[in-house]
């Protein structure tokens, strides 16, 4: 897969201290890739990613996707070339864990994608997207105080005879 939202020398200029040789670069676009994917498993369920990511210039796709692959990859790179460091593997969580809640504020509708002109991109029109859920529901058997709830009498006897 092409690099699309980022590229090897945005980390290069990113991970300062680091030195980029043909390993570090192969590493760098093998994360850009990975973060590409994680990128595009998210934004997918809101919105239709071939109609907005160009192939051509990374330049002209969405701003915020440019800039959470340059994190994510920055990120994944940290943690690889960590070598047991805890402040790399920390600088590498931090940023992998950014750029996850900014994600999960997309897939929560609380973040929405820009084009590179700032206009908000539209979304799919059967978005992926759960409409309800159990937040207030009860279940039958807390209908009463738990401070009310006793254990079965029998409940080992229950247990022995399920067994046998």
């Amino acid at each position: 897969m092409a690099n699309y939202y980022s590229t090897t020398t945005t980390l290069d200029v990113n991970m300062v201290g680091v030195t980029f040789d043909a390993a570090t670069i192969a590493l760098g676009s093998n994360m850009i890739v990975e973060s590409q994917n994680e990128i595009n498993k998210w934004v997918s369920k809101r919105y239709d990613i071939g109609a907005y990511v160009t192939t051509t210039a990374y330049a002209t796709n969405p701003p915020l996707l440019i800039s959470w692959c340059d994190r994510l990859a920055e990120g994944y790179m940290w943690l690889r070339i960590s070598r047991g460091s805890k402040e790399s593997i920390t600088r590498g969580k931090e940023l992998i864990k950014d750029v996850k809640d900014c994600l999960k504020g997309l897939a929560d509708n609380t973040v929405d994608l820009i084009d590179a002109g700032g206009q908000v991109i539209s979304e799919l029109d059967n978005p992926q997207q759960v409409l309800s859920n159990s937040e207030d529901y009860h279940s039958t058997f807390d209908e009463d105080s738990p401070l009310n709830w006793s254990i079965d009498s029998n409940k080992l006897n229950d247990i022995k005879t399920g067994r046998d």
